[in-house]
């Protein structure tokens, strides 16, 4: 959604780069939660949403 909304060609997502960066710190306990329940997945959401956007020319 984001990225169509800035006009995005491409969107990559990387799950555990490392390092711990910001716009995952929130979102990495709700991925986890899922895998470890996966036969919830469908009733667990995603809590909260972060992103970094980086602008390149």
């Amino acid at each position: 959604m984001l990225g169509a909304e800035l006009g995005a060609e491409v969107v990559l997502l990387e799950e555990n780069p490392g390092g711990e960066p910001f716009d995952e710190a929130c979102a990495d306990l709700w991925w986890k939660l899922r895998e470890a329940l996966p036969a919830h997945e469908d009733v667990i959401p995603l809590a909260c949403f972060a992103t970094t956007v980086e602008l390149r020319a």
